[in-house]
């Protein structure tokens, strides 16, 4: 009688089975599917949700699923280390808001708004924590794939509609003027978000060399998506980024604690002086002495009214400054096919922060993006790792400084947690590996005692 275990009978395809290559399809088709549909909406159930967040909620249902069928208890574990101190910056200001929104008194539909503001980049790590669990370290790079052929179907599109010819001279336009002359081409071009996505990326690459050679083609892919959505403020923070994680880039993990203390300190007087700026109208005096805010004089200006810098302003409650931007465009007048709006989008992540949390729900929401942040990156991916993770912190910063990055704009969300949580994975579940079996051994030992 021959007792040798039967081998499974799998259909392989290049020595990868078919079932495999089949799910890698099917989950790299939702990505492409959900960033190409990014700006579309749908209605359930009597309410209006962006398209990814079901592509999100979904991943992640498949996520648990593997899990429940095949569980990898220490990479699952070596995901979670990273996962909920990502999950808290998006968090923190629905607890804060629950406060607010019951002494204020606030609307239903600012609540409303409120919540599903937060579930977005809740489920949008989360489907980042699936795609970890299914591909390892390679989820970053197949993250970065979906997003980068998410737009070149815009681009190519684009292009053929308006014509080659008129495409490449607005691309030129753009380039030789360095943003400032930008076509109708070229706006509409662009996938919202997926340029300051692509820009995080470029700091990983100048940062992890090593990873240039093995993905040279999605790099100059992605080169020419960031060009055609050029943004004066994405280059300029992903120079300072890089500048700045150089002195975090050292072995010593003493030097980068004593680092990231001072930079959190800096971040949070800088960033509290420059709300305390726009509230005494600033940007209006930057207008006159000659300086181009692109409009932001005028933007800013306008939501003075709703903010006092004040330890005794408590915010207005997560979801307030999205929920009157669309009051107020919905009731603008259509003058020439434009919509006129009294009342545009802040265009700055501090600003949304302090009209909705307040002076002290913005100075802990602060801390969550950077001080956390940055200190779970140096104990769960060592010094090199948390260089990365203050890198990609501080270049969402600066990027937020005059538009809503960190929260409106689901591929950054998203390209920070599946680069952190796939940073070094191997290594890190590795050791979890060890720890878990040492932990069996432990108790194995006690049981036969």
């Amino acid at each position: 009688m021959n007792n040798a275990p039967e081998k499974e009978n799998k259909i392989m395809f290049f020595n990868v089975p078919i079932g495999s290559i089949l799910l890698f399809l099917i989950i790299f088709s939702m990505l492409v599917f959900g960033n190409y549909y990014t700006e579309d909406s749908v209605t359930i159930a009597g309410f209006g949700i962006y398209m990814y967040l079901p592509v999100a909620m979904l991943l992640f249902a498949f996520g648990c699923l593997a899990f429940l069928i095949k569980p990898n208890f220490a990479r699952f574990m070596a995901i979670v280390d990273m996962t909920g101190p990502i999950l808290l910056m998006y968090i923190f200001p629905v607890v804060w808001s629950l406060v607010i929104w019951v002494v204020q008194g606030s609307e239903t539909s600012e609540i409303r708004r409120g919540l599903v503001l937060a579930i977005y980049p809740i489920f949008g790590v989360l489907a980042m924590s699936a795609l970890v669990y299914f591909y390892g370290q390679k989820a970053s790079i197949i993250y970065l794939w979906s997003m980068v052929i998410a737009n070149l179907i815009v681009i190519v599109s684009v292009a053929i509609s308006g014509g080659v010819g008129e495409f490449v001279i607005e691309f030129i336009q753009l380039l030789t003027s360095f943003a400032e002359n930008t076509g109708p081409l070229m706006m509409s071009t662009e996938v919202q978000g997926i340029t300051y996505a692509i820009g995080m990326y470029l700091i990983y690459f100048v940062m992890e060399k090593a990873e240039i050679k093995k993905n040279r083609l999605v790099i100059v892919l992605m080169a020419f998506c960031f060009l055609t959505g050029l943004k004066r403020i994405a280059i300029l923070a992903v120079i300072a980024a890089v500048a700045i994680a150089i002195f975090f880039r050292q072995k010593n993990e003493k030097v980068v604690s004593f680092l990231i203390d001072f930079t959190v300190m800096a971040i949070l007087f800088i960033s509290l002086v420059y709300v305390y700026l726009i509230g005494n109208d600033f940007f209006s005096y930057l207008e006159t002495i000659g300086i181009d805010t692109n409009n932001r004089d005028w933007i800013y200006s306008t939501w003075i009214p709703y903010f006092e810098f004040s330890p005794l302003f408590f915010g207005r409650g997560t979801g307030f400054c999205t929920n009157l931007y669309l009051e107020t465009y919905n009731a603008a007048e259509v003058i020439d096919g434009w919509k006129q709006k009294e009342l545009f989008n802040t265009h700055n992540d501090f600003l949304t922060l302090y009209i909705e949390l307040g002076m002290w729900g913005y100075v802990i929401e602060m801390w969550l993006r950077t001080f956390v942040q940055m200190k779970c990156s140096l104990k769960q991916l060592g010094t090199f790792g948390s260089a990365v993770c203050s890198a990609l912190t501080i270049y969402i910063l600066i990027s937020g400084a005059t538009d809503t990055c960190a929260f409106a704009m689901i591929f950054v969300i998203e390209s920070f947690a599946v680069m952190l949580m796939s940073y070094q994975l191997d290594e890190r579940e590795e050791k979890r590996r060890e720890k878990l079996k040492e932990t069996n051994r432990r108790r194995s030992e006690n049981i036969s005692v």
